[in-house]
Parts: C-alpha cells; structure tokens; sequence
C-alpha cells in the first residue's frame, strides 16, 4: 500500500509542479507584444486593454451601427467590399470573436473554481476514510485530486491577450499551487497514519 501511495503523490506533485509554472510563465513571463505592433496599430491594442465585458459590448454596439451604416450606403452605391479586411466590418468581426473568448474564458473560470471545490471536498472525504477503511479511503483521495488536477490543467484553446485570459490564468494558478500544498499535508498524514501502524503491529508483537 506505501509504495502505491507514493507512486501516485510523486506523479502527483510532478503534474501539479509543471502545469503550476506554465501557468505562471504565461501569465508574468510571456511577451505578448511584438515589436511591429507599433507601426501597424490596430483595434487589438483596445481589445487587449479592455477590462470589463461592458467595455467591449460598448465598442461592438458602437461597431455594429457604423456596419449598418456602411452596409446602407453599400445597398445605395451597389460597392462590393471585403467584409473580412475593410473596415468597419474588421473591426466589428474582431470586437465578436474578443467577446466570445471572454465569455469562454468566463466560464472557464467558473466551471473551474466549482469542480476544483468538489475534488477538494472528496479529497477530504477520502482522507477522514483512510483511517478506518484504507482502500475506501484511498479510492475517494485519488477521485478527488484526479478532479481537481484536471480542472487546473492548461487550456489548450487559443492564448490570447485579454484581461480574462490573464484571471483564468491568475485562477489556474493559485489552485494548483493550493493542491500541491494539499497533496503535501496528505503525504504527512499518510506518513503519521502508517507510523502509527507500524508502531501498533511492533507492539502487538512483542506481546
């Protein structure tokens, strides 16, 4: 049973340890600007700078009237234009897409905080079993930190450079930090659990 208990802690620690410094380098390390920005300024540089989702509802229902403008005057003049690249429907197909990300983001974080709670709380669970039922336990220990590994785990989707991207980030970060502390406090007490074994079956041998 210890051999398998620090198996799974050691794998423990060594993905909690690698997905807790991608998250930091992503976050504090990561340039995210290029040099070439500042001669081609773009809408993104207000994207990446907004702070709120209203800040960017703003600019799209800002963006979505000058379209219709655009698109009233087009009807009038029977211009044809490139709706991908011509303003002012860049603009507004790139105010879209930042505030789909933001709510993906949003989410995220949401979806994060809650099933990391609930692999903590079986986690917890798990330990209170381990004295009395050991392999019970155990069971309901390694649910509740595979829950809560994965919820931290990196996202894989596009990294991009918004205010909420960086909180998901902040978020993945102090957890999986908070669960390497966690995985540490059960390594003590599995210690002290099997310490308190080894002594009782040392005794009842001598008797």
């Amino acid at each position: 049973m210890r051999s398998i208990v620090i198996v799974m802690l050691v794998i423990a620690v060594s993905v909690l340890t690698a997905q807790t410094l991608r998250h930091a380098y992503l976050r504090w390390l990561q340039n995210q600007d290029s040099v070439l920005e500042k001669y081609n300024p773009t809408f993104k540089d207000k994207i990446k700078n907004a702070e709120s989702l209203d800040a960017l509802e703003k600019e799209y229902a800002k963006a979505r009237e000058e379209v219709k403008k655009a698109d009233a005057e087009l009807k009038k003049s029977k211009r044809k234009v490139n709706r991908y690249c011509d303003e002012p429907f860049k603009t507004e197909r790139e105010l879209k897409t930042a505030i789909q990300n933001w709510e993906r983001r949003s989410e995220e974080i949401g979806k994060t905080r809650f099933f990391w709670i609930c692999g903590l709380v079986i986690a917890i669970f798990g330990a209170v079993l381990f004295g009395k039922w050991m392999w019970f336990g155990f069971s309901f220990v390694i649910a509740g930190l595979t829950q809560m590994i994965w919820w931290v785990s990196p996202s894989f989707r596009y990294n991009e450079a918004s205010a909420e991207y960086h909180r998901m980030l902040e978020n993945k970060f102090f957890l999986s930090l908070i669960t390497l502390l966690f995985v540490g406090i059960l390594w003590l007490l599995f210690n002290r659990q099997h310490a308190s074994k080894t002594k009782e079956r040392s005794t009842d041998g001598r008797m």
